[in-house]
């Protein structure tokens, strides 16, 4: 039985300190440090794959580094203690430092170009050759093959700065804006709470979601939603310049990397990408755009028939300003698609996870064991080793943390899952397995279906870091194209919108009643409500993010951000000086500068794999055993667009999406 086997790698230990956390890393980038040097001394006789001294030994390297500093990077998200927290935040900068540094090394890159003139695809396998060809890439696009790296130095440095800049501006605003108790008419007092009451019947609000996003969907008054809109949308005007610097400084850097250098930092950006050219990224925003404005334009309307119903000025305003769409969106939801009574009293935390666990553990062929004794960062902490099916004796596939209840993180239901240890193969045999975390905010009393949703994505990654097995640690799990990455968790998310599936993973309430048939109906048909005006939402910011990172840097940013808006998302904003939305748009320093296009593409491929794999049989273990040989077990070890195209035995298509959407074209 698989409940008595003992895994053959032993789960990671939790009882690091600040000072114990300082040394293994400071020990870890020392013995990098040194294996970079002793390769970078080898003679070019020596200089082959096979020589445990060169491109093998680089792969294990970099294993072993993130094997060794993985656990002590992830403590600053959940450790209880503060300076833990923080010496686990200075050990992920030591560490990033140290990968720039050595990925610009010349010697080492001039080593690689030599050893690649000796070895022809025939020597390798497709994984070894996959890996000789990127670390080539990564040493291109890092700058070791310029004669200089001075400037390219001073470039990176200040854009890291400025970005650091940027991102504690948004961590430490501090706005507010004042409003009476009648101007803020409609808002549950329930959301009240959250407010600062600074004499009688006058409160002050904070841009903070949690107390200014309630005037958005409930304020009755318009002038309220207004003040509070504009209020916000100017609440981050210092990053302006900010950002336009950190544009320009990105422009710069690409005409730099390269032979002879980038085009735009699309280019530079979309090279690595499954969608992997500019004109390609263009073409798949345009068309959905095109596409999907019949659905947008009849969500809108709808919404101004709801406004007509509800607004009485003279002379009527006929228009739908962006600090209506919150409004009228949650009020068309309750007169269209209204929930009757609370989900939650049906989906107690533990039943739903430990449910989800057993049908995506029998769809996919793994057994999640729970293990007791061990030692976790919390108590609340529950430890499971994984195990494949039917995959001969040794089928363990890694060890699994589900951090539920995490009282760090700061937003309710955030959740998102960390690969702790990757998963390799081990010089002598055998494989080094991964470990993997969940870590949320969910309530103890129950999860809303929207909490629902987000365990069924997250569960898809855990899912693809656990079920990939690949020679090199660089091609584990998630390790795979900006714009595939999410993808298998958003296609898991299609399991919470199953009847059966809600009924499987539902418990009675306190009386004992079951989860009604109607109930179900009304959250699945609430899914793709006003979907239309969602996803050209969606596509207005990745279109914003294409021309910023392909213009020359004389485009107005505050004009475009408000024209995009009207043209693409339908939302009319009525103001004289348009006010500077873009400067919130915190992805393009947060890692999805050229690449927030990849959202809708994960959409796109998400809808594409369950709609072919899942869509008749959603408990299709065949199906199941597919995507796990085609999609998740070669990670990054493959392109995504080859793991894509196996899966669907052909391309991923725009009609499917749409349908998937039940969207109508034009």
């Amino acid at each position: 039985m698989t409940e008595s086997k003992t895994p053959p790698q032993s789960p990671p230990t939790w009882s690091d300190t600040v000072d114990s956390i300082k040394k293994s890393t400071a020990k870890a980038l020392t013995n990098h440090q040194d294996l970079l040097d002793r390769i970078a001394a080898l003679s070019a006789s020596a200089q082959d794959f096979s020589s445990v001294s060169y491109f093998a030994a680089l792969a294990l390297g970099e294993a072993e580094l993130d094997t060794a500093t993985g656990p002590l990077t992830f403590y600053q998200r959940v450790s209880a203690d503060e300076n833990v927290r923080n010496a686990s935040r200075q050990a992920e900068k030591d560490i990033k430092k140290h990968r720039e540094e050595s990925s610009r090394r010349q010697d080492i890159f001039q080593i690689q170009q030599t050893v690649q003139k000796n070895i022809s695809p025939q020597e390798l396998s497709e994984e070894q050759w996959r890996l000789m060809k990127r670390m080539l890439l990564d040493g291109a696009r890092a700058g070791a093959g310029l004669k200089s790296q001075d400037e390219l130095i001073k470039l990176e440095k200040s854009l890291s700065e400025v970005c650091s800049e940027i991102n504690g501006n948004f961590d430490n605003e501090s706005g507010e804006i004042i409003f009476t108790a009648k101007e803020l008419d409609g808002v549950p007092d329930a959301f009240k709470q959250n407010w600062e009451k600074i004499s009688d019947g006058i409160y002050k609000i904070k841009h903070k979601p949690l107390e200014i996003f309630p005037i958005f969907e409930y304020a009755n008054i318009p002038v309220t939603r207004r003040r509070a809109f504009e209020s916000y949308e100017s609440r981050l005007k210092t990053n302006e310049d900010l950002l336009r610097t950190a544009l320009d400084q990105r422009r710069r850097i690409a005409k730099i990397l390269g032979s002879p250098g980038y085009d735009t930092w699309v280019d530079y950006v979309t090279q690595v990408m499954m969608v992997n050219t500019p004109d390609k990224v263009k073409g798949f925003l345009s068309q959905l755009a095109t596409d999907l404005a019949k659905q947008g334009t009849t969500d809108r309307d709808n919404l101004l028939a709801l406004k007509r119903e509800n607004e009485t000025e003279d002379p009527r305003d006929e228009t739908l300003y962006l600090w209506d769409f919150r409004y009228y969106d949650r009020k068309y939801m309750n007169k269209n698609t209204p929930i009757s009574e609370n989900p939650q009293d049906y989906f107690q935390t533990e039943f739903v996870v430990a449910r989800i666990l057993e049908i995506h553990g029998d769809l996919l062929g793994v057994n999640f064991v729970p293990i007791s004794g061990k030692e976790t960062w919390n108590s609340d902490v529950k430890l499971f080793a994984v195990w494949n099916r039917n995959e001969g004796e040794d089928n363990f596939a890694g060890y699994c943390y589900l951090d539920l209840y995490n009282a760090l993180e700061p937003e309710p239901s955030h959740a998102s899952v960390s690969t702790i240890i990757p998963g390799y193969s081990l010089p002598g045999g055998g494989r080094n397995y991964p470990v993997v975390a969940l870590v949320a905010k969910f309530s103890r009393s129950g999860m809303r279906h929207n909490d629902i949703v987000t365990f069924f994505r997250e569960i898809g990654h855990i899912f693809h870091d656990l079920l990939s097995c690949t020679e090199f640690s660089r091609f584990h799990g998630t390790s795979v194209a900006g714009d595939f990455v999410r993808a298998p968790g958003m296609m898991f998310e299609n399991w919470a919108w199953n009847s059966d599936v809600l009924k499987k993973i539902s418990n009675p309430d306190k009386s004992g009643k079951r989860l009604p048939d109607t109930l179900i109906d009304q959250i699945i048909a609430s899914r793709y409500v006003n979907v239309g005006l969602f996803y050209l939402r969606q596509l207005y910011l990745g279109t914003f993010d294409f021309i910023v990172h392909t213009d020359d840097g004389t485009t107005d940013l505050t004009k475009l951000w408000n024209e995009l808006r009207e043209t693409i998302s339908l939302v009319k904003v009525e103001i004289n000086n348009p006010l500077p939305g873009h400067t919130q748009f915190r992805h393009l320093t947060r890692g999805y500068d050229a690449a927030y296009y990849g959202h809708m593409h994960s959409f796109f491929l998400a809808a594409n794999m369950f709609e072919t794999g899942f869509g008749g049989n959603p408990f299709d273990s065949k199906a199941g055993s597919n995507f796990v040989e085609l999609v998740l077990k070669p990670g990054g070890s493959r392109e995504a667009a080859a793991l894509v195209k196996d899966f669907l035995k052909g391309d991923s298509k725009l009609e499917t999406f749409l349908k998937h959407l039940g969207v109508q074209v034009a």
